[in-house]
């Protein structure tokens, strides 16, 4: 199964291949085994696609080469920490490579394609609830929107929208964790009834951030409600996003009328 949506996948590997240094010809060979519609092709078959752009004497040889002595050697033990590895013995090692590729760094790179099309704002942001009682551990700012958090302090998101507009409101978290905030249990209702948005929509509740670290906010403003088979699901959660529904997020903002994608980020400390 091609967990990569076949609309970014080309994108995806020629970014990895700059992420890991890899120039030139060792890029082709990386990009060109990894990608979906190769899967059919042995090294000879891929090296007859690639002999003209190549331009080396023995094409199959040099991507093998390739692999072996230079890129698997390089992810290797970056992809042992992840739980990925491979023997030395084992065949089609560049399957292994494929996968950690897309189990641990393709929701990272969907998440970096959501920001890249966002527009960084200070009109939303997380400040500290009314609630607690006492307000001192949280610096003075002449902006109602916090920089810096203390961990473990109560606090809320609050957002100045369009009225009348549809939020997704979605929070990467200081382990790299995105979750949909709105909708969610914490605010099932996703339409913005005034100017003024605040999260949790109850009452006397509050978000603690429990991990020292940056937290990414982005919010998806829509005239129409958006259709993700999810939608619904999220509204009485607080749902984790997976690639999947990453990848719907990212074709919603890359191809939606009328959508206003905005960014802040904060520091939990």
């Amino acid at each position: 199964m091609n967990a990569i949506d076949p609309r970014h996948e080309d994108q995806f590997w020629q970014d990895m291949a700059t992420h890991w240094q890899f120039e030139d010809n060792h890029r082709l060979a990386f990009v060109q085994r990894l990608l979906h519609s190769n899967d059919d092709l042995n090294w000879v078959n891929l090296a007859d696609v690639l002999t003209r752009t190549l331009r080396v004497e023995d094409p199959a040889k040099f991507l093998q080469d390739s692999w072996n002595k230079k890129i698997l050697p390089r992810l290797l033990d970056l992809a042992q920490e992840d739980g990925f590895g491979w023997g030395n013995g084992e065949r089609q090692k560049w399957k292994k490579v494929r996968q950690w590729h897309e189990e641990k760094l393709y929701p990272s790179w969907l998440w970096q394609q959501v920001r890249r099309v966002s527009l960084p704002t200070t009109l939303m942001g997380v400040r500290r609830s009314e609630t607690v009682a006492d307000l001192k551990m949280f610096p003075d700012t002449p902006s109602p929107y916090l920089t810096e958090v203390p961990v473990g302090s109560a606090i809320i998101f609050e957002g100045e929208f369009e009225p009348s507009c549809h939020l997704l409101l979605l929070e990467r978290d200081a382990e790299n964790i995105v979750y949909c905030l709105c909708p969610s249990k914490f605010a099932p209702n996703s339409k913005c009834n005034g100017d003024r948005v605040k999260l949790p929509q109850a009452k006397n509740e509050a978000f603690q951030p429990s991990v020292i670290g940056s937290e990414q906010l982005v919010a998806i403003l829509s005239t129409a409600e958006p259709s993700f088979s999810w939608w619904e699901r999220a509204r009485l959660e607080a749902m984790a996003l997976q690639s999947d529904q990453l990848q719907d997020v990212l074709n919603y903002v890359e191809t939606a009328q009328d959508v206003q994608v905005l960014y802040s980020e904060y520091q939990v400390v």
